[in-house]
């Protein structure tokens, strides 16, 4: 399992209720998503600094990060 730890800079109280949304909103989509490439969603709690989003765990890291560390698509790489 993989736990995904939030903290949010409450600027202004705007601020924080919209980062607060969409972390609501990203919990509820991916409680109901049942895809091979996406995560599992297992649960959440918080305390009084941050949320916590407990994962499933995927080896192999960040895909944004695995990206960026190779070609870009259509340059050789072997895609279209």
């Amino acid at each position: 399992m993989y736990v995904t730890p939030y903290s949010f800079t409450l600027g202004s109280a705007s601020s924080g209720a919209v980062q607060i949304a969409h972390l609501r909103c990203e919990r509820d989509i991916l409680g109901v998503v049942d895809h091979p490439l996406v995560v599992k969603y297992k649960g959440s709690c918080q305390d009084a600094e941050c949320v916590y989003l407990f994962l499933e765990y995927v080896a192999g890291g960040w895909v944004d990060t695995n990206h960026t560390r190779s070609q870009p698509l259509g340059s050789g790489s072997g895609t279209p």
